[in-house]
């Protein structure tokens, strides 16, 4: 495929919107420090089930929020 031709694919693909109407939101999430097998405990304050259940409950509460940003496992905005 050669440049040009996937410009075209791609714009037509960008022109079929099937989210068009709907809150999109889009997040990268910062996990905290988390032990691991690999990490010393001592330095890391969360286990890997509090990081996962914070952040499906921060996923849960941003949802079709039409958001977007970095964040922690809390929801808290993080500066980049």
């Amino acid at each position: 495929m050669s440049l040009s031709s996937g410009v075209i694919l791609w714009s037509r693909a960008a022109s079929w919107r099937p989210w068009r109407g709907r809150q999109i939101t889009v997040l990268a999430v910062a996990p905290g420090w988390v032990r691991t097998i690999w990490a010393a405990a001592a330095h890391r304050p969360l286990s890997v089930e509090e990081s996962v259940r914070g952040i499906v409950d921060m996923l849960d509460s941003r949802a079709g929020t039409g958001r977007h940003g970095f964040v922690d496992h809390r929801g808290r905005e993080v500066a980049w």
